[in-house]
């Protein structure tokens, strides 16, 4: 398991729109993708998390883009 602090480091690279993340951590369920993710940031954020533990496959990522779900999915590591 990450913590948020850790999981708001590896995330911030990868949401380009400014105060994205800080969204992202105010409503868990916003979808990642609307605050300025892209597939190719999105499979860098898996490299990223499978370097924390996190083992997550692209297609799970894409159903529930969000910080909620990468919560969740930490917890399973």
């Amino acid at each position: 398991m990450i913590d948020d602090s850790t999981l708001k480091s590896v995330l911030a690279p990868h949401l380009r729109e400014e105060g994205a993340l800080d969204k992202a951590f105010h409503d868990p369920t916003a979808n990642l993708f609307d605050l300025g993710m892209d597939s190719i940031s999105a499979f860098a954020l898996l490299d990223d998390l499978q370097d924390h533990g996190v083992s997550l496959e692209f297609t799970e990522l894409i159903a529930d883009p969000s910080v909620g779900f990468l919560r969740e999915a930490s917890e399973r590591a």
